[in-house]
Protein backbone atom coordinates (compact mmCIF):
# COMPACT_ATOMS: atom_id res chain seq x y z
CA UNK A 1 0.00 0.00 0.00
CA UNK A 2 1.34 3.45 -0.93
CA UNK A 3 1.35 5.74 2.15
CA UNK A 4 -0.77 8.87 2.04
CA UNK A 5 1.22 12.00 1.28
CA UNK A 6 -0.69 13.73 4.08
CA UNK A 7 1.10 13.14 7.36
CA UNK A 8 -1.12 12.44 10.35
CA UNK A 9 0.08 11.69 13.88
CA UNK A 10 -2.10 8.64 14.44
CA UNK A 11 -1.53 5.15 15.84
CA UNK A 12 -0.84 3.74 12.39
CA UNK A 13 2.03 6.18 11.85
CA UNK A 14 3.32 5.60 15.39
CA UNK A 15 3.43 1.82 14.94
CA UNK A 16 5.14 2.12 11.55
CA UNK A 17 7.67 4.57 13.02
CA UNK A 18 8.50 2.25 15.91
CA UNK A 19 8.97 -0.67 13.52
CA UNK A 20 11.31 1.35 11.30
CA UNK A 21 13.36 2.35 14.36
CA UNK A 22 13.70 -1.30 15.36
CA UNK A 23 14.76 -2.43 11.90
CA UNK A 24 17.04 0.52 11.06
CA UNK A 25 20.57 -0.37 10.02
CA UNK A 26 23.61 1.69 11.11
CA UNK A 27 25.58 3.64 8.47
CA UNK A 28 27.61 1.32 6.27
CA UNK A 29 30.39 3.65 5.08
CA UNK A 30 33.42 3.37 7.43
CA UNK A 31 34.11 7.10 7.55
CA UNK A 32 30.77 7.62 9.30
CA UNK A 33 31.69 5.38 12.20
CA UNK A 34 33.48 7.88 14.42
CA UNK A 35 35.50 6.77 17.44
CA UNK A 36 34.67 8.64 20.62
CA UNK A 37 37.64 10.35 22.28
CA UNK A 38 38.85 8.96 25.59
CA UNK A 39 37.32 10.49 28.70
CA UNK A 40 33.70 10.28 27.55
CA UNK A 41 31.53 12.88 29.24
CA UNK A 42 28.07 12.14 30.60
CA UNK A 43 25.57 11.48 27.82
CA UNK A 44 22.64 13.76 27.01
CA UNK A 45 19.14 13.37 25.64
CA UNK A 46 16.79 15.71 23.80
CA UNK A 47 13.07 15.58 23.15
CA UNK A 48 12.00 15.79 19.50
CA UNK A 49 8.46 17.12 20.07
CA UNK A 50 5.90 16.28 17.40
CA UNK A 51 2.88 18.59 17.38
CA UNK A 52 -0.21 19.42 15.35
CA UNK A 53 -0.19 23.16 14.65
CA UNK A 54 -2.70 24.95 12.44
CA UNK A 55 -3.76 21.60 11.02
CA UNK A 56 -0.18 20.69 10.03
CA UNK A 57 2.05 17.94 11.37
CA UNK A 58 5.02 19.84 12.80
CA UNK A 59 8.17 19.59 14.90
CA UNK A 60 8.84 21.93 17.82
CA UNK A 61 12.18 23.71 18.31
CA UNK A 62 13.73 26.25 20.66
CA UNK A 63 15.78 29.29 19.65
CA UNK A 64 18.60 29.84 22.12
CA UNK A 65 19.11 33.30 23.56
CA UNK A 66 21.28 35.77 21.66
CA UNK A 67 22.88 36.94 24.91
CA UNK A 68 24.47 33.60 25.82
CA UNK A 69 28.24 33.16 25.65
CA UNK A 70 28.06 29.71 24.07
CA UNK A 71 25.81 28.40 21.29
CA UNK A 72 23.87 31.66 21.25
CA UNK A 73 21.17 32.04 18.65
CA UNK A 74 21.28 28.36 17.69
CA UNK A 75 18.21 26.24 17.01
CA UNK A 76 17.92 23.30 19.40
CA UNK A 77 15.63 20.70 20.85
CA UNK A 78 14.84 20.89 24.56
CA UNK A 79 17.12 18.59 26.52
CA UNK A 80 20.39 18.26 28.39
CA UNK A 81 22.71 15.98 30.32
CA UNK A 82 21.34 12.86 31.92
CA UNK A 83 21.46 12.51 35.66
CA UNK A 84 22.83 9.36 37.29
CA UNK A 85 20.69 6.26 36.55
CA UNK A 86 18.34 8.33 34.37
CA UNK A 87 17.06 6.91 31.06
CA UNK A 88 17.11 9.05 27.89
CA UNK A 89 13.31 9.22 28.00
CA UNK A 90 13.30 10.44 31.61
CA UNK A 91 16.05 12.96 30.99
CA UNK A 92 14.49 14.39 27.84
CA UNK A 93 11.14 14.89 29.58
CA UNK A 94 12.71 16.39 32.71
CA UNK A 95 14.82 18.87 30.75
CA UNK A 96 11.89 19.81 28.50
CA UNK A 97 9.78 20.59 31.55
CA UNK A 98 12.58 22.72 32.98
CA UNK A 99 13.26 24.60 29.74
CA UNK A 100 9.85 25.20 28.17
CA UNK A 101 7.26 23.92 30.64
CA UNK A 102 6.14 20.73 28.87
CA UNK A 103 4.36 18.47 31.35
CA UNK A 104 5.71 14.90 30.96
CA UNK A 105 2.18 13.49 31.32
CA UNK A 106 1.17 15.39 28.17
CA UNK A 107 3.84 13.79 25.96
CA UNK A 108 3.31 10.37 24.36
CA UNK A 109 6.77 8.88 23.86
CA UNK A 110 7.04 7.11 20.50
CA UNK A 111 10.64 5.91 20.51
CA UNK A 112 14.22 6.93 21.06
CA UNK A 113 16.59 7.06 18.07
CA UNK A 114 20.20 5.94 17.97
CA UNK A 115 22.67 8.28 19.73
CA UNK A 116 24.60 10.95 17.84
CA UNK A 117 28.01 12.38 18.64
CA UNK A 118 28.46 15.98 19.68
CA UNK A 119 30.93 18.24 17.94
CA UNK A 120 33.64 17.56 20.55
CA UNK A 121 33.40 13.78 20.00
CA UNK A 122 33.39 13.40 23.79
CA UNK A 123 29.70 12.77 24.42
CA UNK A 124 26.56 11.47 22.77
CA UNK A 125 23.02 12.80 22.47
CA UNK A 126 20.04 10.45 22.27
CA UNK A 127 16.96 11.87 20.50
CA UNK A 128 13.62 10.88 22.05
CA UNK A 129 10.63 11.36 19.74
CA UNK A 130 7.29 12.12 21.37
CA UNK A 131 3.89 13.56 20.49
CA UNK A 132 2.78 16.62 22.48
CA UNK A 133 -0.93 16.90 23.32
CA UNK A 134 -2.62 19.68 21.37
CA UNK A 135 -3.90 21.27 24.58
CA UNK A 136 -0.37 21.55 25.95
CA UNK A 137 0.97 23.93 23.29
CA UNK A 138 -0.80 27.06 24.53
CA UNK A 139 0.77 26.71 27.98
CA UNK A 140 4.38 26.44 26.78
CA UNK A 141 6.76 29.30 27.57
CA UNK A 142 10.51 29.77 28.09
CA UNK A 143 11.34 28.77 31.66
CA UNK A 144 14.99 29.82 31.52
CA UNK A 145 17.04 32.72 30.14
CA UNK A 146 18.71 30.26 27.77
CA UNK A 147 15.55 30.01 25.64
CA UNK A 148 14.44 32.97 23.56
CA UNK A 149 11.65 31.52 21.42
CA UNK A 150 9.62 28.32 21.10
CA UNK A 151 8.42 27.65 17.56
CA UNK A 152 7.22 24.87 15.27
CA UNK A 153 8.00 24.03 11.65
CA UNK A 154 5.70 22.01 9.36
CA UNK A 155 7.23 18.65 8.50
CA UNK A 156 6.21 19.15 4.88
CA UNK A 157 8.46 22.22 4.73
CA UNK A 158 11.38 20.42 6.38
CA UNK A 159 11.07 17.66 3.78
CA UNK A 160 11.48 20.10 0.89
CA UNK A 161 13.71 22.95 2.13
CA UNK A 162 17.11 21.47 2.86
CA UNK A 163 20.67 21.74 1.63
CA UNK A 164 23.92 20.08 2.68
CA UNK A 165 26.84 21.32 4.75
CA UNK A 166 30.32 19.77 4.99
CA UNK A 167 32.08 19.32 8.35
CA UNK A 168 35.76 18.47 8.80
CA UNK A 169 37.26 17.00 11.95
CA UNK A 170 40.61 15.49 12.87
CA UNK A 171 39.40 11.98 12.05
CA UNK A 172 37.55 12.73 8.84
CA UNK A 173 34.79 14.76 7.33
CA UNK A 174 31.11 14.21 6.72
CA UNK A 175 27.96 15.81 5.38
CA UNK A 176 24.92 17.00 7.30
CA UNK A 177 21.74 18.60 6.02
CA UNK A 178 20.77 22.19 6.81
CA UNK A 179 17.10 23.16 6.87
CA UNK A 180 15.43 26.54 6.45
CA UNK A 181 11.93 27.62 7.46
CA UNK A 182 9.78 30.63 6.63
CA UNK A 183 6.51 28.87 7.44
CA UNK A 184 7.26 28.53 11.16
CA UNK A 185 4.74 29.30 13.91
CA UNK A 186 5.89 31.04 17.08
CA UNK A 187 4.39 29.33 20.14
CA UNK A 188 5.94 31.60 22.76
CA UNK A 189 8.77 34.12 23.16
CA UNK A 190 10.65 35.58 26.08
CA UNK A 191 9.32 39.02 26.99
CA UNK A 192 12.92 40.14 27.49
CA UNK A 193 14.02 39.11 23.99
CA UNK A 194 11.10 39.73 21.58
CA UNK A 195 13.01 38.98 18.37
CA UNK A 196 11.71 36.84 15.53
CA UNK A 197 13.69 36.48 12.28
CA UNK A 198 12.14 36.17 8.85
CA UNK A 199 13.74 32.76 8.44
CA UNK A 200 15.06 30.11 10.79
CA UNK A 201 18.09 28.04 9.78
CA UNK A 202 18.51 24.63 11.38
CA UNK A 203 21.98 23.11 11.08
CA UNK A 204 24.62 21.06 12.89
CA UNK A 205 23.62 18.45 15.45
CA UNK A 206 19.99 19.59 15.50
CA UNK A 207 19.75 19.17 11.72
CA UNK A 208 21.27 15.71 12.04
CA UNK A 209 18.58 14.77 14.55
CA UNK A 210 15.89 16.18 12.24
CA UNK A 211 17.33 14.07 9.43
CA UNK A 212 17.23 10.88 11.53
CA UNK A 213 13.67 11.67 12.58
CA UNK A 214 12.36 12.36 9.08
CA UNK A 215 14.02 9.34 7.47
CA UNK A 216 12.30 7.15 10.04
CA UNK A 217 9.01 9.01 10.41
CA UNK A 218 8.12 9.76 6.77
CA UNK A 219 10.60 8.27 4.27
CA UNK A 220 8.05 8.68 1.47
CA UNK A 221 8.18 12.48 1.95
CA UNK A 222 11.84 13.03 2.84
CA UNK A 223 14.37 11.91 0.26
CA UNK A 224 17.77 13.10 1.54
CA UNK A 225 20.15 10.14 1.33
CA UNK A 226 23.14 10.64 3.61
CA UNK A 227 24.69 8.72 6.49
CA UNK A 228 24.97 10.23 9.96
CA UNK A 229 27.95 9.61 12.23
CA UNK A 230 27.40 7.10 15.03
CA UNK A 231 29.70 6.37 17.99
CA UNK A 232 31.95 3.32 18.17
Amino acid sequence: MVPSRTLMFDNRLREAFIERVRSAKPPSHPRFRIRVKTGLERSSAVLVPLANVNGKASILFTHRSLILKGHRGEICFPGGRLEAAETPEQGALRESAEEIGIKPANVQIWSKLRPMLTRSLRSTVTPVVGLVNDSELSSLAPQTNEVQTIFTVPIQELCTKYRYTHFKRENGDWILPAFTSTEFTVISSSSHQPYTPREYRIWGLTAGIVHLTLTTLCPWLYHAKIDIAVPT
